[in-house]
């Protein structure tokens, strides 16, 4: 049995290709470094399993690139 967590993140007043990047790039490069994390981009919702401590860490990340991005910087893989 896993001690797994879900997380499911919403993406809000932001485009989620502006986040994702085109093709997902931007994502899957911020993926490789959780590689026993699960996510999975629906739509403007992230969904999360993995370890608490691994959702937590992406989800801090991915508050970084959502900033940046609302200060009109570019983001790339």
């Amino acid at each position: 049995m896993s001690n797994n967590e879900k997380k499911t993140i919403r993406l809000e007043a932001i485009d989620p290709v502006e986040i994702y990047g085109a093709a997902n790039k931007v994502l899957e490069a911020l993926c490789t470094y959780f590689p026993k994390l699960k996510v999975v981009a629906r739509g403007n919702e992230i969904i999360l399993e993995g370890s608490g401590s691994d959702i937590e860490e992406f989800g801090t990340k991915l508050n970084l690139l959502i900033e940046r991005r609302r200060h009109k910087m570019n983001l790339t893989p």
